[in-house]
């Protein structure tokens, strides 16, 4: 699979950095000619990675975005670069991995764009954006989606996590380092929900089973208190590995929206105040949605959440505010 030369968006501005873009798509894993699902694979400052299928154009029906930002650059310029493709059309999940090394543009990369964003250690970015690009599609050992993924963080906006890859199969020596490491950034503030999974190459299958990953997860995560997890495993990867995931704690609380903005919501829905083809919404919590500009001028209000995809049906304006939305 060859792979697509670094380019420069014509409508990115001259300072953004070069970049790639293809899918992950797994043919063997389709039903018939129908590949499900796609994934969008951006990466800036490097070639793609071996297992993406370059492109030059992507639709808006992919299930995940990852962007692999590979150098130092400011977060405006990676606004630029990806900002202009999906506008109005983002994937129900966007998460971005940025370079370990650099804390602070990886703690301050909370920008809408990305609901997730991830420290990696430099070097196995291509490790980590797979297991999710995996995770994305449910061909994984156990049953286990970007949705579970999700629910295990607690939040749906503004989430940070931080990334380690291990090479090989997990083993009580393995165990013991990742225990090293989930009590070293827990107590950098990543004491929130957990990923583990564990990534085998096809020819390599019969050096993992059920029973071994459940002892080394368990023996990983044994010190690990009542965090949410997410354990899986894949048995048709590119490299064998272990790749681990720790997140931020849940914020407690949302916030308290002001009459200002509860009002101004009712209004807008009273009178269909739709820009361009929705209604933009912002939950307490954290989350982003949007009512289809036909529904709301029907006077539907069947909210998406724009990370999720998922989708609930309020029946007025007081029942919307009541769970916590209001427009943004």
């Amino acid at each position: 699979m060859n792979e697509a030369k670094p380019h420069v968006e014509s409508d990115a501005g001259t300072d953004s950095p070069a970049r790639t873009l293809g899918l992950f798509s797994r043919p063997e894993w389709s039903f018939g000619a129908r590949v499900i699902p796609s994934v969008v694979v951006q990466s800036l400052g490097r070639p793609l990675p071996s297992w993406v299928l370059p492109v030059d154009e992507v639709d808006g029906d992919a299930e995940c975005e990852l962007v692999l930002v590979r150098e130092p650059l400011s977060l405006a310029n990676v606004a630029i670069a990806v900002g202009a493709r999906w506008a109005g059309t983002a994937p129900p999940y966007r998460i971005a991995l940025f370079p370990q090394q650099g804390p602070s543009l990886t703690d301050a990369a909370q920008f809408q764009a990305f609901p997730m964003t991830l420290g990696v250690e430099p070097g196995r970015m291509d490790t980590v954006s797979e297991a999710l690009a995996i995770l994305s599609t449910g061909h994984v050992l156990i049953g286990a989606d970007l949705g579970m993924l999700w629910d295990a963080v607690g939040q749906r906006a503004g989430i940070s996590g931080r990334a380690m890859v291990l090479d090989g199969i997990g083993d009580d020596a393995r165990a013991a380092v990742v225990q090293h490491w989930l009590e070293e950034v827990s107590a950098s503030g990543y004491g929130g929900g957990l990923l583990l999974m564990q990534l085998v190459k096809a020819e390599e299958h019969h050096r993992l089973t059920l029973s071994s990953l459940d002892a080394f997860a368990s023996a990983s995560m044994d010190r690990c208190g009542d965090r949410s997890r997410v354990l899986t495993g894949s048995l048709d990867a590119t490299e064998t590995a272990v790749v681990v995931i720790a997140f931020r704690p849940a914020k407690a609380v949302g916030r308290e929206w002001s009459d200002e903005v509860t009002d101004a919501t009712r209004a807008a829905i009273d009178k269909a105040a739709v820009l361009g083809d929705e209604l933009c919404l912002k939950h307490a919590e954290g989350a982003f949605g949007v009512v289809a500009a036909n529904d709301a001028i029907r006077g539907e209000l069947r909210v998406t959440d724009r990370h999720t995809g998922r989708t609930q049906v309020f029946e007025d304006a007081g029942a919307l505010l009541g769970a916590g939305w209001v427009i943004d």
